[in-house]
């Protein structure tokens, strides 16, 4: 297989332009700024971070605080950064969630999401909502079917291609960019050892000061008021969090400065080269994966056959005999949200990789997602019945909304099946309002 067919074309950039050497690093000045600040903000998110693992109560606002200067932060950093790209309505849209989500976890306004998943849930949506601010996402700024890519980009490719930029952009406060005639600014290499030896003559003060303290125990009590300050102000395991926090800010930095620096054109040619690779895959027999697809159905079918009663029940809003509520509800639902992935992930593989577009695969997809839907029904009514009879739960709705979730994805794709059009957006969005909405009920 030669490697130069997954080599996407380069149309607009002339070939001059890509035969030059690149010049320099020279970061901006905000880039600069934000180098600095990212340790810092990234020391609160630790900070945080490990307190809220250390057991602090739901009550307590400290790792709240921290967290949300964090968030607020990277989001005020990402808007600055981009704020020469035009504001879409679907970044609106994804920093509005982000913010119901910041605000539900700081005053528990919901209680339908885990504060664990809410942090998730603000890191998935922050990554992505960056993407759309600077229009980088691979449909030209606009969620598509290959969302799945686009948050590898973020949350992989970006961070860790460009996890060097921070401390870049750091020695370039003091050393500067090269001028017309190739000199270096003076003065400003002279500052960063200034810098150093300042950093340098704190931790020896500091150690001295330890010094001193264990060689005179009335010093030391005078001493314990400044290492108590210092605790409060810092926390406990500050080295740790210091290190920690250089790494993360190296991370953030890195997807923070990426979308900045590379280009739209990048972000399409990397889209290309996942469709031609996905076009190259396109070597499977329909008939073959009209086999395939029959084998799951008939077992599907053989399980409705010997379960006919047990969901005909369900139906019927009747519980079965030798069932209480909770246990008819909760028996096999994540099970049957499983079985829902499974042929959504059939269904996409079969239709993307049939070495040919034919009624047999499209017939085979609409069978295995008529029975997916059938499934999210029978989920959706088990749990409605429990409901209806006890109430409201959080993990009862979080169960409504998975069924719901996975039921309007099998309509989509039979939409798409059977006319060819798009729906993955529609769904991908559609979701992530709907999980932004619950963290308010």
């Amino acid at each position: 297989m030669n490697p130069e067919e997954y080599t996407p074309d380069l149309p607009d950039v002339p070939a001059e332009v890509l035969q030059q050497k690149p010049g320099p690093f020279s970061a901006t000045v905000l880039e600069k700024v934000f180098a600095w600040l990212a340790v810092p903000l990234s020391f609160c998110y630790v900070s945080g971070f490990m307190d809220a693992l250390s057991g602090y109560e739901t009550s307590d606002f400290k790792w709240k605080l921290l967290f949300s200067i964090f968030v607020v932060g990277f989001m005020i950093f990402g808007e600055v950064l981009h704020w020469k790209e035009k504001r879409s309505w679907e970044s609106v849209l994804w920093l509005a969630a982000e913010i119901a989500l910041l605000v539900s976890l700081i005053f528990d306004l919901g209680h339908v999401w885990e504060q664990y998943q809410l942090i998730l849930f603000l890191h998935l949506f922050a990554g992505y909502w960056l993407l759309t601010r600077g229009r980088r996402l691979s449909d030209g700024g606009k969620t598509s079917r290959m969302f799945v890519w686009d948050g590898i980009t973020a949350f992989f490719v970006l961070p860790f291609k460009n996890f060097h930029l921070m401390v870049r952009a750091m020695i370039g406060t003091f050393v500067g960019s090269p001028n017309e005639k190739g000199e270096k600014r003076p003065g400003r290499l002279t500052a960063l050892w200034v810098v150093i030896a300042f950093v340098v003559a704190i931790v020896l003060l500091f150690i001295a000061l330890r010094f001193l303290g264990g060689a005179d125990a009335n010093f030391a009590h005078v001493l314990q008021g400044l290492w108590d300050f210092l605790e409060d102000l810092f926390g406990d395991a500050f080295v740790l969090k210091l290190i920690l926090s250089v790494h993360i800010a190296c991370y953030v930095y890195g997807m923070l400065g990426g979308s900045f620096r590379e280009t739209k054109e990048r972000f399409a040619n990397r889209t290309s080269l996942v469709e031609r690779f996905l076009e190259k895959l396109k070597k499977v027999p329909p008939a073959v994966w009209f086999v395939v697809i029959l084998v799951f159905s008939v077992f599907y079918v053989l399980f409705f056959v010997l379960q006919g009663s047990y969901f005909i029940d369900a139906f019927k809003l009747t519980l079965p005999e030798g069932f209480s509520y909770s246990e008819y509800a909760r028996q096999g639902l994540g099970d049957l949200a499983g079985i829902m992935v499974i042929n959504l992930l059939l269904v996409w593989l079969s239709t993307q990789t049939a070495s040919k577009k034919n009624g047999l695969v499209k017939a085979g997809s609409v069978i295995i997602l008529l029975e997916s839907l059938l499934f999210s029904v029978i989920s959706f009514l088990k749990i409605y019945m429990y409901i209806d009879k006890f109430g409201f739960t959080p993990l009862r709705l979080q169960g409504v909304w998975l069924a719901v979730v996975l039921a309007f994805a099998c309509v989509l794709a039979l939409v798409s099946v059977l006319s060819g059009k798009k729906t993955a957006r529609i769904w991908f969005i559609g979701s992530a309002v709907s999980l932004a909405a619950l963290a308010f009920a």
